[in-house]
């Protein structure tokens, strides 16, 4: 056992996940994520980009479907399980393994709404699929509001305002218009996305929607991938809608149940962002600790030197309480 796992109380099922996500992440999501990390957007989002490759991998793998039934193809663990796993993969490349748990966004929703038209289009082709060619989103942020409809169920964000992506209903259908801004992650390669749409005829933030629709539908663009300068393995980029117009069976929730499910899904959401950087913090400790136990200062290494080896235990500390 390694110095940072005191966790005694791990089942042998749950030792053998965490090994195999680690291997993976050392073998391939590593090296990987440093050679993506020096692509140009274009080249990251290129068919035949390694970012793909990866993404196969994953799936064959099954650290994409980790929650699902095992009747769909999934591997139906527990979500401590789930979440050892998520901090293995991140520590190989925390970009890489958002793009990995980003993919399934689509499938998750449709699966946790329980509309089981729904999850025979949406959930169960994603999960049943093991050439990783079904890759999700989440649309959420926009050019002039961000985020902002993640906090509609405080009085103080709900503003007198629409979103920028409208959903128009029209009979049986929903006409969008509109565009997500280039922070959409996994948006220049995704297949299919959950939206956040505002709802006409509605003049608040909170009278929003959400939906799923595959990206393939007439009037949906993409912008150019976003050049950034950290997290570049998971690619960000704008998409567009002009008179999309999806069946009203798509739109899975309107505005009497948006904040509340809104305020579901992000802690959720929230918890699994927590577990990706507790894997790139632990990362950077691996890092500073092997570099202090081979650096020689004085004549000695220098995780002999008190200050260091104080510095050092701060970040075992913090990063223990991440944990």
């Amino acid at each position: 056992m390694d110095h940072i796992d005191y966790d005694i109380d791990l089942t042998s099922e749950e030792l053998e996940l965490k090994a195999a996500a680690h291997k993976f992440a050392e073998d391939v999501l590593r090296p990987a994520g440093i050679q993506i990390d020096r692509m140009t957007p274009e080249e990251a989002t290129a068919s035949d980009s390694l970012l793909f490759d990866v993404l196969k991998q994953a799936t064959e793998l099954g650290f994409n479907r980790m929650g699902a039934p095992e009747e769909m193809g999934g591997t139906a663990i527990s979500a401590r399980a789930a979440t050892l796993v998520n901090e293995e993969l991140a520590w190989g490349s925390m970009g890489l393994a958002g793009a990995i748990g980003l993919s399934s966004t689509h499938a998750n929703i449709a699966m946790a709404l329980g509309n089981e038209e729904i999850i025979e289009e949406f959930a169960r082709p994603f999960f049943e699929d093991n050439s990783g060619s079904i890759i999700g989103c989440w649309a959420v942020t926009e050019p002039d509001y961000g985020s902002d409809t993640l906090g509609v169920m405080q009085p103080e964000m709900v503003v007198e305002t629409k979103g920028q992506l409208i959903a128009r209903k029209d009979g049986d259908e929903y006409i969008l218009n509109g565009q997500k801004s280039a922070w959409v992650s996994n948006g220049p390669i995704a297949t299919h996305a959950m939206l956040n749409v505002h709802l006409d005829p509605g003049t608040k933030l909170d009278h929003g929607g959400i939906c799923l629709m595959p990206l393939n539908l007439p009037g949906v663009s993409r912008g150019k991938p976003l050049d950034k300068h950290g997290v570049r393995a998971m690619t960000q980029g704008e998409i567009f809608f002009d008179d999309v117009r999806i069946p009203k069976r798509y739109m899975l929730l309107d505005q009497t149940a948006f904040a509340p499910y809104m305020n579901i899904h992000l802690a959720m959401f929230n918890a699994g962002v927590g577990t990706l950087v507790t894997g790139l913090a632990r990362a950077a400790y691996d890092a500073a600790y092997d570099y202090a136990k081979n650096r020689v200062q004085g004549g000695k290494p220098i995780i002999e030197h008190q200050s260091v080896r104080a510095r050092l235990f701060r970040m075992f500390t913090l990063l223990q309480t991440c944990r």
